[in-house]
């Protein structure tokens, strides 16, 4: 079990250094343009990010008092505490990180799909239909990750304190963050699978390595300003449905799965 999520975490960790090739071998980006009011949202997300970091700089300009060459050093590591921390509590709101996924969720579909199709050579039908769906099904999974994330917070507080290893909290938490934001990206590829949003978090439980590991890098992507919600869950879609393409072929057995349950 341990294995099996540390081999995951480092084969997803490790396909992020191929994407950009990936990317631009295939041109994934194509047909991205036809999404006009996706396109509009980006904006708006990136305006807000990019609005937040001038903010910040803003009130550390406001503070900043340099008396010798020293206070120089003081102050550059103000500088990216505070932009690091105005981005983080960004995106640390529920609101923020939902919004995002639900918004580029069009962009995410169209990556994994696009994607998908160089995988394995089979071409989808990209209708209105099939996009409305996935929109409608991305605002259930964002719900559902929302609920989730706070009832296994509070059982993660529960049975640390009962064991007396509450500095585990913080660190746990965040892990727990990373898997649900991976199974966001996930879903999609086990959408295209057939999978109901049950059966598809049974299935991404097994990789949960994998899964965690997507969410990390998105995690840390997001935080740059103005471009990191299009950077993020773009990278994010296309290392997800690569990862668990190759996952199945490596281990069959751990990727079979009913797709009946509900």
């Amino acid at each position: 079990m341990v294995g099996n999520f540390i081999s995951d975490f480092a084969l997803a960790i490790a396909t992020f250094f191929r994407l950009p090739s990936f990317m631009s071998r295939h041109k994934l980006w194509k047909g991205f343009s036809q999404h006009k009011l996706v396109l509009l949202a980006i904006l708006l997300l990136g305006l807000a990010s990019g609005l937040t970091f001038l903010q910040a700089i803003l009130d550390w300009w406001q503070g900043v008092k340099i008396d010798d060459v020293a206070d120089i050093g003081i102050q550059t590591a103000s500088l990216f505490s505070t932009v690091f921390n105005s981005e983080f509590n960004l995106f640390n709101s529920g609101a923020y990180k939902y919004l995002v996924l639900i918004v580029m969720e069009l962009l995410i579909f169209h990556a994994v799909i696009k994607t998908r199709s160089v995988l394995t050579g089979e071409v989808e039908q990209l209708t209105a239909k099939v996009f409305i769906s996935a929109q409608i099904r991305m605002i259930k999974v964002s719900l559902f990750i929302w609920i989730a994330e706070v009832v296994v917070k509070i059982l993660i507080s529960v049975a640390l304190s009962i064991i007396g290893l509450t500095f585990l909290k913080e660190g746990l938490s965040f892990l727990m963050e990373c898997f649900f934001l991976g199974f966001a990206l996930v879903d999609n590829y086990n959408e295209l699978n057939g999978m109901g949003i049950k059966p598809s978090f049974q299935h991404t439980l097994r990789f949960s390595g994998a899964a965690a590991a997507i969410g990390l890098v998105l995690y840390v992507l997001i935080f740059i300003p103005v471009i990191g919600p299009l950077v993020g869950t773009l990278f994010g879609a296309v290392a997800a449905t690569i990862v668990m393409h190759e996952l199945a072929k490596r281990d069959p057995l751990r990727a079979d799965i009913d797709y009946s349950i509900e």
